[in-house]
């Protein structure tokens, strides 16, 4: 599944759709029926690996259904590894506040990111202009956001 996956890497989300339909699905039809024909012992790492693909069959048939989606985890969990690495060395992880502050911060920084931003260019922009910003101008509406963040 994963060598079929990276064959439709660069593609448009349709076509992506389209390619896990065509390609992938039969496949995952292949694999589905492989796993239901099993009779493992439950406790041995076989038996849980696939009591975990049991457990993940419906996200996993979701995913030929949406070519946005990635076929792995593998990109956010490189993302935040630096921060499960560190997080008991932080000031502020110390309290249930203070990881959710964490948790936030860490949401800006990799939207941020993902967008193709500076990061320390957007944090400076966001304390500077967002105490300036009316709660109106934040939240969705028919009005325009605070133009001065997004420039």
């Amino acid at each position: 599944m994963f060598y079929l996956e990276r064959q439709s890497k660069a593609v448009t989300a349709k076509e992506r759709y389209h390619f896990r339909q065509e390609q992938v699905a039969p496949f995952v039809t292949k694999f589905w029926r492989w796993i239901d024909g099993l009779t493992i012992l439950p406790k041995g790492a076989l038996g849980r690996a696939i009591k975990y693909a049991l457990n993940q069959r419906q996200c996993l048939n979701c995913l030929l259904n949406y070519g946005e989606m990635d076929w792995s985890n593998n990109a956010t969990e490189r993302s935040v590894k630096r921060f499960v690495v560190g997080r008991k060395n932080w000031l502020f992880s110390t309290s249930l506040q203070g990881s959710e502050a964490n948790a936030i911060f860490m949401t800006v920084i990799e939207t941020a990111k993902a967008n193709g931003l500076n990061v320390l260019n957007y944090l400076k922009t966001l304390l500077e202009k967002l105490p300036h910003c009316q709660i109106s101008q934040l939240v969705p509406s028919t009005r325009p956001i605070c133009r001065e963040i997004l420039i």
